[in-house]
Formats: structure tokens, sequence, C-alpha cells
């Protein structure tokens, strides 16, 4: 018998919804570095990234280094703000 609260985990997976999805704001100003902390990220994870606000371009965005708990978004300098979407895979086989 599987727990109802595990089933309704995987039946979520199944129809393709996540918990790994979020959004972050890109430095405005003379930066070009934004950390996005979350939890479960390694070394090893992947960064799948989507432009979302209006002035937000998917070539913003230059590199992005996973580590534990976090990811380093480096990216081009800008004054207007920028909000990105993005979803995080982890447990992945190399």
């Amino acid at each position: 018998m599987i727990d109802d609260d595990v089933k309704r985990a995987l039946n979520e997976i199944l129809q393709g919804r996540t918990t790994a999805a979020s959004s972050f704001a890109l430095v405005t100003g003379a930066g070009t570095t934004t950390t996005v902390v979350k939890a479960g990220i390694s070394a090893n994870s992947v960064i799948l990234t989507q432009a979302y606000s209006s002035l937000a371009s998917n070539a913003d965005i230059l590199r992005i280094v996973p580590a534990k708990d976090q990811f380093v978004v480096t990216h081009t300098a800008s004054g207007n703000a920028r909000t990105h979407r993005y979803v995080c895979l982890t447990g992945l086989a190399t």
C-alpha cells in the first residue's frame, strides 16, 4: 500500500507538475551576478531558465553555476528590473 502523500506526489510528477520551480530577479545596476538560494540544489544540478518579465531576455543570462543549496547567475548589467523563472533538476546521472 502506498501512502496517500507519496501517491499524490507521484501523480503530480507524472502530470508534469513540480515544486522545483520558482523565479528570481537579476540585480540591477552595475552588478553582474545574482545568487539564488534553494535547498536541495547541488553542484550536479541542472538549472533551466526562462525570461519572465517584459524587460527580461534569455540573452541576459551568460552562465549558471550550481552549488550546495544555491546557484550563481552571471548576467549582463542593466538598470532595469528583470525577472526569470527557473526549474531545478537534481539527481541526474552523468
